[in-house]
Parts: C-alpha cells; structure tokens; sequence
C-alpha cells in the first residue's frame, strides 16, 4: 500500500509492504509525498506509483519507482492524474482513466511509457478508451501464444 488516509483523515506518504511467505506486513520506504488515490503497479521487479491527489486536493504529476530502500523520481505525467489504474505489460506501464486537473479524464485516454527512459517526453498517448471513467477496474494480458501473433493498433491480433 503506497500512500492513502491515516484514521484521521489525512493524507499519508507511509508504505506498507506485505510479505505472503510470512503472512505479515512491514512498512517500507515512505513516498517522497503524501498521496491518496494514487496508482501503482510492478514492472520488473520494480514498484511504480504514480499520480493521485496531493495534501492540496489537486491531482498529483509525480512518478516514482522503488529502487532498493529508496524512491526514485520519474519523469512527471504530463498533467495531474489520481484515482485511475496503473497497469504493467510488455516492458511498459499503461495509465487508464482517473480524474485529470479538470474532472473526470478528458476520454480515459491511456498514457504510456518505458521506464528506463528519461526524457521529458516520457509518457505518450497510448489511444482513447471509449468512456471516462474514475476509480476503474484494471488488468493487463499479453495476447494468446499463435505462431507469429503481433499485436496491432485497436487490440487486434494478426496471424
């Protein structure tokens, strides 16, 4: 858990990590601020947390990625994003829907990026969803094993 409200309602930079081989949690390196609503997601090995709503209730552009006991800053979305999903697949992060500077994201358009870069044009468009949607559900699969399978634009699978 990266992040979130304390009992008393305020917004929390701690981590909690659970280990299943104990069946136990510890807290890990806090964040390098306070969120809520945030979204994360694993990439090689790696926690991702990215955006969510800051101690000013404005969504957050903040990217970080776990590395060892500490941190480490991303490039930043390109605007604020909380409440919306972090997925992981193929070597890159999806960010779907949340709520934007303006309300709900503008067509749920999906970021992209490639972690190992750091360039300011990290992130990219990745195409449009078609509804806005806050708080959703989210999963990631590669598609099905074929003989030469290859993903194309609209999530179509070619032979």
């Amino acid at each position: 858990m990266a992040g979130g409200y304390a009992p008393d309602g305020a917004t929390v930079a701690t981590v909690e990590v659970y280990d299943p081989a104990a069946d136990a949690w510890a807290a890990g390196p806090d964040l390098p601020v306070a969120v809520n609503h945030a979204m994360a997601a694993t990439l090689d090995g790696a926690v991702h947390v990215a955006g969510g709503y800051g101690g000013d209730r404005l969504p957050s552009r903040q990217a970080v990625r776990l590395e060892g006991d500490r941190w480490r800053q991303l490039a930043p979305l390109p605007e604020g994003r909380a409440a919306g999903g972090l997925v992981a697949l193929d070597g890159r992060l999806y960010l779907v829907g949340g709520v934007g500077p303006g309300g709900l994201a503008a067509g749920a358009r999906c970021r992209h990026c490639r972690p190992r870069a750091t360039a300011s044009g990290w992130w990219r468009w990745a195409g449009s969803c078609t509804c806005w949607r806050a708080a959703p559900g989210r999963a990631c699969t590669p598609p099905p094993p074929t003989r030469r399978s290859t993903w194309r634009r609209r999530d179509t699978l070619e032979g």
